[in-house]
């Protein structure tokens, strides 16, 4: 399993819509009123034998809801299934909500080894 993967198993069954980096939507097409995104960054981990054996992935996983909503329950919930992971450390939230909606950022480490796999992105 990619950690992409992970984290989407992790997010979906309480944000049912998460995506990696960017939601992007068809001309006309409305998002969805709540959603997850998710970035991360990689460095190696458990160094020896002039070989990284691991990977620390600094995660961001953010959460968007609208302004009025009530978030105090899915925010909990994503932290709990997000530090129930064993290779996930408890996140902190941070709040980061404008006058457009409702926005929170979920930071936690991920450390492991995992499968490698084209994004279809195009990038490298």
């Amino acid at each position: 399993m990619t950690l992409n993967e992970e984290i989407i198993a992790v997010v979906t069954p309480i944000v049912p819509v998460c995506v990696p980096d960017l939601l992007g939507t068809e001309a006309g097409e409305t998002p969805p009123e709540r959603y997850c995104t998710f970035n991360y960054s990689e460095m190696p981990e458990g160094i020896g034998d002039n070989a990284a054996h691991l990977t620390r992935a600094l995660v961001q996983v953010h959460y968007f809801a609208p302004l009025k909503a009530s978030t105090l329950a899915v925010r909990h919930a994503l932290r709990d299934a997000i530090a129930a992971v064993d290779n996930f450390t408890l996140p902190s939230i941070e709040p980061a909500t404008d006058e457009t909606g409702q926005h929170y950022v979920l930071e936690f480490d991920a450390v492991g080894s995992w499968e490698a796999k084209d994004d279809g992105q195009g990038r490298v």
